[in-house]
């Protein structure tokens, strides 16, 4: 079984005005539900009308041995 993500959140929070793209994926074992591979990443960049500089950016990846 495959999940994913592809999302863009604009997001404001103690005047700080910032653009969130999340994009990824998992893949399951149907049987177990257990995650086999996933991949995600996440970037924060200040939204154009922002006077914020620099970004960061998040790499997250997922593997499991099965067990039976």
């Amino acid at each position: 079984m495959v999940a994913s993500i592809n999302k863009i959140v604009d997001e404001t929070k103690d005047g700080v005005d910032v653009q969130i793209k999340i994009n990824g994926y998992n893949l399951y074992d149907a049987e177990t539900f257990q995650i086999v591979d996933g991949n995600l990443s996440v970037v924060i960049l200040p939204n154009p009308s922002s006077n914020i500089k620099g970004s960061g950016k998040i790499l997250i990846h997922r593997s499991a041995e099965l067990k039976k």
